[in-house]
C-alpha cells in the first residue's frame, strides 16, 4: 500500500493487480432495532473490497506515470433514518480511474534519502447509477464511482540503510491527498488523506539458515528474493455533504497495522500478501467497528 519514492527506469513498465479486503463487524438485527428506537441515523456494512488494475511506466529515469482503475464492492449496506432501517444490499461496479505523475528529486546522498512529488487527477469513470434490491438508486456515497473530478497531490520518501547491520532494511512513507469536488446527486463524498509507513527487510539467502525451507532460493528453477514487510496504513475522510449539508455518520479515521511477505521472482514477477487489524478505529457517527484487513498483489515488470 505504501508508495516508495523510487521511479521506474526510462522505458520500463509494470502491469499489476491488487485486492484490498476490509472486514467490518456489521450490526445485528437487534442492534439496528435498538438504534431505530433511539432515532439515530446510522450506517452498517459487512465488508468492502477493491480490486485494481494498474499500469506504471517510466517516462524518464526520474518521472513515472501511474494509472489505476479500481473495481469497487460494498457488501450488505444498511442505514437507519427517522426510525426505519433501509437495506441496500450490495454495491458493486467500476470505480473512478486515476492518473498520477511521480517525479523523483535528486538523492540526498549523505543520508541516502530519496524524495518524490506526486500529482494527479481522479476521473469520474465509475458507476453512479447502481440500485438497491428494491430498484431505488443508491445514495452517492454508496456508489462505486463519485461522479466528480478530484485532484490528487502528495509526497513519497524512501531511505535505505547502508550500514553493515541494516543494509537489508529500507523505510518508505507517503502522503496522498484527494480534494473531493461535487459529483453525482449534488454530493461531495469528502476529502481523503492517506498516510502510509512501511519497513521492508530483505531476507539474506546467501547464508544457510533454518528459514530456507520457508523462503527457498529458487522456485521451479527461478531465482527468488524474499522480503518481510510491515506497514501502517491510514485513511482519514471528511464528512460527506449532501446539497451542502454534512452527514455526521460519514468519514473519520482508520489506521491498520499490516504484516506480510513480498516475493520477487527473477526480478520479473513480484507478489505480495499482507494481513492486519486496526490500531485506531475512530469513524464518525454510529457505525460498525472495522475488523481484519487483507491485501494481495501481483505485478509483472517489462
Amino acid at each position: 500500500m505504501t508508495m516508495p519514492a523510487y521511479t521506474l527506469p526510462k522505458g520500463k513498465f509494470v502491469l499489476s493487480t491488487g485486492i484490498n479486503y476490509q472486514n467490518y463487524d456489521e450490526f445485528t438485527i437487534s442492534q439496528m432495532k435498538a438504534i431505530n428506537r433511539r432515532g439515530i441515523h446510522a450506517h452498517s456494512n459487512s465488508a468492502t473490497m477493491q480490486v485494481s488494475a494498474n499500469l506504471l511506466y517510466g517516462i524518464t529515469d526520474d518521472l513515472s506515470v501511474i494509472i489505476s482503475y479500481p473495481f469497487q464492492s460494498n457488501f450488505n449496506s444498511q442505514y437507519t433514518y427517522e426510525g426505519f432501517t433501509y437495506d441496500e444490499d450490495d454495491s458493486i461496479g467500476l470505480g473512478d480511474m486515476s492518473i498520477m505523475l511521480k517525479y523523483q528529486l535528486p538523492e540526498i546522498e549523505k543520508i541516502n534519502l530519496h524524495t518524490a512529488l506526486i500529482a494527479g487527477l481522479e476521473f469520474p469513470t465509475g458507476f453512479t447509477n447502481e440500485k438497491d434490491k428494491d430498484g431505488y438508486r443508491l445514495s452517492a456515497d454508496h456508489q462505486p464511482g463519485s461522479g466528480s473530478w478530484d485532484p490528487l497531490m502528495g509526497i513519497a520518501i524512501s531511505k535505505n540503510f547502508k550500514s553493515e547491520k541494516l543494509e537489508d532494511l529500507s523505510l518508505h512513507s507517503n502522503i496522498l491527498y484527494k480534494l473531493s469536488n461535487q459529483g453525482s446527486q449534488n454530493t461531495i463524498v469528502g476529502d481523503i488523506v492517506n498516510f502510509n509507513l512501511a519497513a521492508n527487510y530483505i531476507i539474506d539467502q546467501e547464508q544457510p539458515n533454518k528459514f530456507q525451507k520457508i523462503f527457498p532460493k529458487e522456485i521451479l528453477g527461478q531465482k527468488t528474493r524474499w522480503s518481510l514487510v510491515s506497514e501502517i496504513n491510514s485513511m482519514w475522510q471528511e464528512k460527506t455533504a449532501y446539497d451542502g449539508i454534512k452527514d455526521d455518520a460519514h468519514g473519520g479515521l482508520l489506521i491498520n497495522w499490516m504484516n506480510g511477505v513480498k516475493l520477487a521472482i527473477e526480478d520479473k514477477i513480484i507478489l505480495g500478501f499482507l494481513a492486519g487489524f486496526p490500531l485506531i478505529n475512530d469513524l464518525n457517527g454510529v457505525r460498525p467497528e472495522a475488523g481484519f484487513n487483507l491485501i494481495g498483489t501481483i505485478g509483472f515488470i517489462f
